[in-house]
């Protein structure tokens, strides 16, 4: 989630090579196809280089360094790989599992809980830059506010499944006007990510995502109460 990320090797006071690499440009100008910024530096033993990284970012700054050799590189993608296959496949499972329960039940409890975890599934893959890869590589701009959309769409599945299923409607009037204005924000949240900044937009979604969830924990607890 970086947006534009300049990588400099020098040798000898020289520039030896120059990436630029982040997600202000698309996908495939990267030159390592891979959803990390991966760059083939190359030297040879004793050789002597130095490398200047230079980032912008509307966001958050966390940069992480790691060089590795090709094969380590290729063991560690092979294990990230199945370890993300298996997380999203288990949240695949759940989607049909509660897709199917919908059908067949008509509570809308589950299809606010089907639209959650698809919400989450896209939201954790968007981090890790698995969407910007398979799914919009040429999508720039939508890519660049996606994150913030989904974490406001989070807030709309979270209370809306809270509130179905604790019943609200029928038992705690003011717990329900008070779910429905943050579905309500969360839906204007997401009109709004594409024309106001990022990093505005994506901490006032995360501020709006702590109330959600202390809301809908308070209207357990108020439920629970009641009996």
């Amino acid at each position: 989630m970086l947006d534009d990320v300049d990588v400099y090797v020098l040798r000898d006071d020289r520039v030896a090579h120059h990436w630029r690499v982040g997600d202000s440009q698309e996908f495939r100008e990267r030159p390592v196809q891979y959803r990390n910024f991966v760059l083939p530096i190359q030297f040879l033993p004793d050789d002597e280089i130095r490398i200047f990284i230079r980032v912008q970012t509307s966001g958050s700054v966390q940069l992480p360094l790691e060089l590795w050799s090709k094969p380590g590189f290729r063991a560690e993608s092979l294990a990230t790989t199945f370890r993300e296959g298996a997380y999203f496949g288990l949240m695949f499972v759940m989607l049909l599992y509660n897709l199917c329960l919908w059908f067949w039940t008509g509570q809308k409890s589950y299809a606010y809980y089907s639209g959650y975890v698809l919400t989450l599934s896209l939201f954790v893959a968007g981090l890790h830059g698995l969407c910007f890869q398979y799914f919009w590589p040429d999508s720039v701009q939508w890519h660049g506010s996606s994150v913030a959309v989904f974490t406001y769409l989070l807030v709309v599945g979270i209370t809306g499944f809270s509130g179905s299923f604790l019943q609200v409607k029928l038992h705690d009037s003011m717990v329900r006007r008070c779910m429905y204005t943050a579905g309500v924000l969360a839906c204007l949240g997401v009109v709004s990510s594409f024309f106001i900044p990022y990093s505005v937009s994506i901490r006032l979604a995360t501020v709006l995502n702590i109330v959600a969830v202390s809301l809908c924990l308070w209207a357990g607890l108020r439920a629970l109460a009641r009996g």
